[in-house]
């Protein structure tokens, strides 16, 4: 996938930031208002002596179902990792286990030496066991009990992991065991011990505790909590839309402002940036236009180093490409472009011309036909679209259907033979290797630069010229792609390169250019072999 390095420009930041100021104010008022009017009453009676009490509270108004009775425990720490470790998994899904799977559980191994306690633990051996009930006056002075539900607490996904064991101390599959052995992530914590479907109407109630849970010094409370669809009574879920809403819809309003009492204006690094850009753009143009393929593609690598997101730029390299036989890049350069520029037609028929090169002909179709579908007129990708005729096989030649791996391993494997050639001085058997790899891999430097070797033996110093700077400007721009890359061939590949450019030049007697190619090859690797062809060469001029 192409790097993706979005600029927002102040515009659009303030479009999203005021989407995000009418979602989150639309989404906090409506939460905000629901939860301030839930019902909610917390009575704490962890001051009580222990054993059985009391405690009344008046419900003034109806309340709509459905309330939770939760339970309430502040400074207890379920999260501390010797709790929540002291357990025997299997065991609490009902299987038996081993004495050495009982050790999951330490230390809480055994009760009332017991030596194989079920379910064991620390978790387990501290369950909850305050016990509540509502009772409710009838008017006349009587309180009657109040039905309540103690199941359906928990969700089924849990209750598949608590199975009853005929030899447990109690029964795991409850629900109140499954609520407290679900580990609360704070100290301050709220569990469910039942639930009221038809709320609490209005009148004076009793609640009577069972205080005998000793295993904390902290807080206890009884809770009843009036639910609705986001939950029961908590003001942060609220707030935080709102503050968050607020926040961007002030953003959004200070940016705008900014945006036009004060245009931003181009930074001198942004202007020169542009320039150079556009520099290099034209002068990769002037060059195409002369026919320098390989210097317009330098250029062109070179401005996109400095602007990736001009689309043109990857069009125009894609050109490049195209005419210097780089077929497979010319078509990833012109994949990217449209990415960049999806309506521009010239890209499609570019990308179609060189599938067809490729021979890949049904991928040449789909390339014009799409770029018919931004550009119906476009009468070029007309005229190469009717070229087709109808049943064309996808791919014509050998290698077509090949995979890139399984061309560049072929690729490899004919530069491998041609190298064996060389050190046989069998330098045009090797030239015809290197020319099969190169259809295998077009984009290959150091397929051209083995192959200037062999034209520099031959005497065919303009072949090895051509060959050598076709190395080079690969070399410095197979690096520049669309993931955002800037590793180029290494450098001790160019400045063999730049050695053989720059013997060619020299058995040409243009030994202007020589040295120039040797100075070139010693800002990559400053070798003594370099230095000397250099030195050489100045003597002689």
């Amino acid at each position: 996938m192409p790097g993706v390095s979005p600029r927002l420009s102040p515009l659009q930041l303030v479009i999203v930031l005021s989407v995000i100021f009418v979602v989150f104010i639309a989404l906090g008022v409506p939460i905000s208002i629901q939860s301030s009017r839930l019902y909610e009453k917390v009575i704490p009676y962890h001051t009580d002596p222990e054993g059985a009490i009391q405690k009344s509270f008046n419900v003034k108004n109806n309340v709509k179902g459905p309330v939770y009775v939760m339970y309430q425990l502040e400074d207890y720490y379920q999260n501390h990792r010797r709790f929540v470790n002291s357990r025997n998994y299997d065991q609490l899904k009902g299987k038996k286990i081993s004495d050495q799977q009982l050790y999951d559980c330490d230390p809480r191994l055994t009760k009332d030496d017991d030596p194989h306690i079920n379910p064991c633990g620390i978790a387990a051996q501290m369950l909850f066991n305050d016990s509540f009930s509502l009772k409710k006056d009838d008017g006349a002075g009587l309180y009657s009990p109040v039905q309540w539900v103690r199941d359906d607490l928990v969700w089924k996904s849990d209750r598949k992991l608590f199975k009853r064991s005929d030899d447990a101390w109690t029964d795991v599959s409850k629900d109140d065991f499954i609520v407290w052995m679900k580990t609360a992530a704070l100290p301050d914590f709220r569990k469910p011990y039942a639930r009221l479907p038809n709320g609490l109407p209005a009148g004076d109630y009793i609640v009577e505790i069972s205080n005998i849970y000793t295993a904390t010094k902290g807080p206890k409370s009884i809770v009843f909590s009036q639910h609705t669809w986001f939950g029961g009574k908590n003001p942060f879920i609220g707030i935080l839309f709102l503050v968050v809403g607020g926040t961007c819809g002030l953003l959004a309003l200070l940016i705008g402002l900014k945006a036009c009492l004060c245009p931003r204006k181009f930074s001198e690094a942004d202007l020169q940036s542009l320039m150079r850009s556009i520099e290099l753009k034209e002068l990769g143009n002037a060059a195409f236009g002369k026919g320098d393929y390989m210097a317009a593609l330098e250029h062109y690598s070179e401005a996109i180093k400095v602007d990736r997101n001009n689309g043109s730029l990857w069009g125009n390299r894609s050109a490049a490409y195209f005419y210097l036989g780089l077929y497979d890049k010319c078509i990833e350069d012109a994949n990217y472009a449209l990415e960049l520029v999806p309506t521009m037609a010239k890209y499609y028929l570019r990308k179609g011309m060189a599938h067809l090169k490729m021979g890949q002909n049904y991928s040449a179709k789909i390339a014009f036909q799409n770029g018919l579908a931004k550009e119906p007129g476009n009468n070029e990708l007309r005229a190469a679209l009717a070229e087709r005729k109808p049943g064309e096989p996808n791919y014509v030649g050998d290698n077509a259907s090949m995979s890139y791996e399984q061309k560049r391993d072929k690729a490899n494997d004919l530069k491998n033979e041609g190298n064996k050639f060389f050190q046989q001085k069998k330098y045009a058997e090797a030239i015809a290797k290197y020319n099969q790899a190169i259809v295998f891999n077009p984009s290959e430097s150091i397929f051209y630069n083995n192959r200037a070797a062999c034209h520099t033996e031959l005497g065919q110093f303009d072949d090895a010229i051509h060959d050598c700077k076709m190395a080079i400007t690969l070399g410095k721009t197979n690096g520049v792609n669309n993931l955002g890359n800037t590793q180029f061939t290494e450098p001790r590949l160019m400045a063999k390169a730049y050695t053989r450019l720059g013997v060619a030049y020299e058995k040409k007697n243009m030994l202007a250019e020589a040295a120039q190619a040797y100075r070139d090859g010693i800002a990559y690797e400053s070798s003594d072999l370099l230095k000397q062809k250099l030195a050489d060469v100045l003597k002689k001029q």
